[in-house]
């Protein structure tokens, strides 16, 4: 006779997700074992790998879900009607508005996003994220929007722009701020600037 499932306890299931967000942010991936992230989350570490089959399916699961929500946040109430500069402000307001309202999250996801531990669930999140992105942009260089940069190019200096500001602790980044902010990307890559 085959055993039943154990059911998943939505508490215990986000416990676990919130420690190893505050671990793998604060220690690193591979100096962050799973007894530690038991213990911190308050879990018997049998319990954690009842949840995931081992630490590389914790880890991507945790992207994942980050990865979503991010891309939730760029998107969300994007309207296609919209011409190019409205879109592309938006879209930088979503991502700054995450970071801001998410910053545990972001953080995981830039020291996260080029792991040699993520699986083809996770790129292909990322892949979503960034093929989205690639289309609009290549739509923008193409209207004449923006410089005659490739997209993958626009994106490492509109989101490196954006996580320099996030990581600078000497900076004020405040709601109050996301408006310039969005600007100055603007500037750096519309045509004709």
């Amino acid at each position: 006779m085959r055993k039943a499932k154990t059911p998943h306890d939505p508490e215990k299931l986000q416990a676990i997700l919130d420690t190893a967000l505050r671990l793998f942010n604060k220690q690193g991936f591979d100096a962050t074992p799973v007894p530690m992230i038991a213990d911190q989350a308050k879990v018997g570490t049998g319990t954690i790998y009842r949840y995931f089959k081992n630490k590389e399916e914790l880890v991507n699961s945790l992207f994942q879900r980050c990865k979503q929500r991010m891309q939730d946040a760029i998107f969300a109430g994007a309207e296609a009607h919209q011409n190019f500069e409205a879109r592309f402000r938006h879209y930088c307001t979503g991502t700054l508005h995450f970071a801001l309202e998410h910053p545990a999250e972001f953080a995981f996801l830039e020291l996260h996003n080029h792991e040699p531990y993520l699986n083809a669930a996770s790129r292909k999140i990322e892949d979503s994220l960034h093929g989205g992105l690639h289309r609009f942009l290549e739509e923008g260089r193409h209207a004449g929007e923006l410089r005659n940069l490739p997209p993958t190019l626009v994106i490492a200096l509109v989101l490196g722009a954006i996580t320099g500001v996030f990581k600078d602790r000497h900076v004020s980044f405040k709601k109050a701020q996301v408006a310039a902010i969005v600007d100055a990307c603007w500037v750096m890559v519309r045509a004709g600037a």
